[in-house]
């Protein structure tokens, strides 16, 4: 009996070894699975990053055509993406801006408004199909799996890659709002009577991202990206505050996102991971404001009005070069004043005998930097920091041609995305090829200056009188000035003209 018992205790001990044993074992390969699926687990979130990032820095590479009137602003293959939208919405910002600004001056021309609306219109359309583009599931899947499809999770499997959730579609965001645009400005770009939301940052100042302005009555969004900072990873609560489908910006209309998530998933028949994230794309270029090809024109015309015993006969032009003209002939005068017939001469076109266009334009009294005042502001909306002094001496370096009555300015470039622009002066047989010197101004004239009255100089006159009593008599010219200044909006390249108007008004008298 007490062998049996024995036995019976040695046979119960080992079944409760083994049984041990295999809860050990079990528990030893729980614990191998649980470190396995969390390993495996990091290494997909790891992935998941890495291929969401890449998102990210791929994002700029997703373009649409420039389409009609921003060609000038597009990239070496005609597109436009995340890098230079900015500066399309830049273009139709200050098309519209002036045209706010001739409105508030009374000199909106018959197709000034058609104009701003049309640039307005045709950055929309750019902006649309950009939008469209950068929330194609499919585009930005293949950016996701050019780096998720070439890392395992090796712990989950040897068959296990990592890919985007199909079933589900990627989210976007506007991050950073209110921060700064990859577009920077100096305030005399801002035309008079319009208005933008900047900010500083770096002692630079910026068009503000994802901070909806009006100009010319319609909305203007710039996308925030921060100036020197590369694409990275964002985190989830942020993402999710800033989207816009959840968290839309007020008066915006359709802005581009500069944030986007994806999930990525990896799995096997025993066990599947999931992961998620986010990621912020940058351009890492920035622009100035700038209307790259547009120009600002001069034209000078000269008018002689002549008189004989102080009423006007005759209204005719001169040239831009000392002349003698003779256009009172044989003009009879009454007896009372000693009768005889007149004949009138005056040497006109004396303002214009100067080397320089500034000796010209400045040959009459008066401030006529005033006058420029209004081109300044144009040309810095083409070369931001173009000063007065630097305009100045354009003109003064600026030979003047008597055979010509218009002048252009103009920028030149030495790089094929257009910022660095050089203003130049010329006549329109030194154009280049983007100037179309027919395009009309859109806006109508407004004199800005007056230039001061003189009695018998530059231009003079003498007379002569035959068959009376004397062979001449009192006689004297007045000569003056009056500067318009004709704003444009830049649709059609053309920014405005000022139009040097000179008067020569000839006296001429009996005995």
């Amino acid at each position: 009996m007490r062998k049996s018992k024995r036995r019976s205790q040695r046979g119960a001990s080992i079944i409760l070894i083994a049984a041990l044993a295999i809860l050990l074992i079990v528990a030893v390969y729980l614990a191998f699975r649980f470190s396995m699926i969390e390993g495996g687990s990091n290494e997909v979130r790891n992935v998941v990053d890495a291929a969401a990032l890449n998102v990210s820095k791929k994002a700029v590479q997703i373009k649409v055509p420039a389409g009609t009137g921003y060609q000038e602003l597009a990239d070496t293959s005609g597109m436009v993406g995340l890098a230079n939208i900015n500066r399309v919405w830049g273009k139709a910002y200050l098309i519209n801006a002036n045209l706010q600004s001739m409105q508030s001056t009374g000199q909106v021309g018959q197709n000034a408004s058609g104009n701003a609306e049309e640039a307005y219109q045709q950055a929309q359309a750019i902006n649309d199909q950009l939008a469209s583009s950068l929330m194609n599931k499919q585009a930005l899947d293949l950016y996701f799996n050019q780096v998720a499809n070439n890392r395992a999770a090796r712990m989950l499997g040897s068959d296990a890659t990592v890919s985007t959730d199909a079933n589900k579609s990627w989210a976007t965001a506007m991050v950073n709002r209110g921060d700064e645009s990859n577009l920077s400005l100096l305030p005399q770009q801002i035309p008079p009577g319009a208005k933008a939301v900047t900010v500083k940052r770096g002692g630079k100042l910026f068009m503000a991202g994802y901070t909806p302005f009006q100009a010319n009555n319609h909305p203007f969004t710039f996308t925030t990206f921060h100036i020197g900072e590369m694409p990275h990873l964002c985190g989830d609560s942020y993402f999710e505050q800033n989207r816009n489908d959840t968290n839309p910006i007020p008066e915006a209309r359709n802005p581009l996102p500069n944030a986007f998530e994806e999930s990525g998933q990896a799995g096997t028949s025993q066990a599947t991971v999931l992961a998620a994230a986010c990621a912020v794309a940058n351009p890492m270029r920035s622009y100035n404001l700038a209307l790259p090809h547009c120009y600002v024109s001069v034209t000078f015309t000269n008018t002689a009005q002549w008189f004989v015993e102080g009423k006007q006969v005759k209204t005719t032009k001169y040239g831009y070069e000392p002349q003698t003209y003779w256009e009172v002939k044989q003009y009879p005068l009454p007896p009372a004043k000693g009768g005889g017939k007149l004949d009138g001469y005056a040497s006109l076109g004396n303002e214009y005998k100067h080397p320089t266009f500034w000796g010209v334009f400045s040959s009459l009294p008066g401030d006529h930097t005033v006058a420029l005042i209004p081109v300044l502001q144009r040309l810095q909306e083409i070369c931001p920091n173009f000063t007065m002094n630097q305009l100045v001496g354009l003109l003064t370096n600026q030979p003047f041609d008597p055979n010509n009555q218009t002048y252009y300015l103009y920028p030149v470039y030495n790089t094929p995305d257009l910022v660095d622009p050089q203003i130049k002066c010329s006549t329109p047989a030194n154009l280049p090829g983007w100037l179309n010197p027919n395009a009309p101004t859109d806006g109508t004239p407004l004199s800005v200056m007056q230039e001061g009255v003189q009695t018998d100089i530059p231009n003079y006159d003498w007379e002569n009188i035959t068959g009376g009593s004397s062979p001449q008599g009192p006689h004297w010219t007045k000569v003056s000035g009056n500067i318009f200044w004709s704003p444009g909006t830049g649709y059609n390249s053309c920014l405005g003209t000022l139009y040097v108007t000179r008067l020569t008004q000839c006296y001429f008298n009996g005995p």
